[in-house]
């Protein structure tokens, strides 16, 4: 099973996580030490993105920056257009990198040409309730969200 876009074609886009991203429920994009764009979910640990048009049925993946919570990672579910919340498959790359990945049937909701893909990550927790000096509740960081159309 591909759990994940490998680049551009028919039926696969990948959008970055950042100042462009078409959202509602996350921080502002920020950039990592080595250029990656990413954006924290918070303050509440749910969050919505906008997407392009696949298809009524789409694999989503979301790769990972960063887990404020990572006790979470393994409850983290989505829902595509108002449809039932799916739970992600947690997948740990050989690169280590962390990507959560579920397929994904769109609901009742329609949104004049894009598919509204919810996040539910949880939980969110502010960094200073652990010592730090961050007020913000962070849940997931995120740096990229990869779709592959399935078919009907």
């Amino acid at each position: 099973m591909e759990t994940e876009p490998k680049g551009p074609g028919p039926g696969r886009e990948t959008l970055i996580c950042d100042a462009d991203l078409v959202q509602a429920g996350f921080y502002p994009a920020e950039l990592s030490e080595d250029g990656i764009p990413f954006r924290w979910i918070g303050p509440r640990p749910i969050a919505t993105v906008f997407l392009p048009p696949l298809g009524r049925r789409v694999e989503v993946t979301l790769r990972v920056h960063s887990a404020f919570v990572p006790e979470v990672l393994e409850e983290v579910r989505l829902s595509l257009d108002g449809g039932p919340w799916v739970p992600t498959l947690l997948l740990q790359g050989a690169d280590g990198r962390t990507t959560l990945s579920a397929r994904l049937s769109a609901g009742p909701m329609a949104h004049l040409g894009t598919l509204r893909l919810d996040i539910d990550s949880i939980r969110a927790e502010s960094p200073r309730q652990r010592g730090g000096t961050d007020d913000r509740p962070l849940s997931l960081a995120l740096s990229a969200i990869s779709l592959r159309a399935l078919e009907d």
